[in-house]
């Protein structure tokens, strides 16, 4: 047979009733921090103004001159 692996035990979340339990664990993880959620944007930002730039670059470049035929 194979090896057999026990999942883990839920973790003690803090908390009256089965909603205040829910919600402490749902903020739990999904709280970061603001210096996290600033980086990330300034990533993004980057990432945009870049791909933006290649964008003007791209059009630019390679535009078609029209035929009247």
């Amino acid at each position: 047979m194979g090896i057999v692996v026990k999942p883990l035990p839920a973790p003690v979340v803090p908390g009256n009733t089965d909603a205040e339990r829910f919600d402490n664990a749902v903020r739990k993880i999904f709280t970061v921090s603001k210096a996290d959620v600033m980086k990330e944007e300034a990533k993004w930002k980057l990432a945009h103004a870049k791909k933006q730039a290649r964008k003007t670059a791209v059009t630019s470049t390679s535009g078609k001159k029209s035929r009247k035929g």
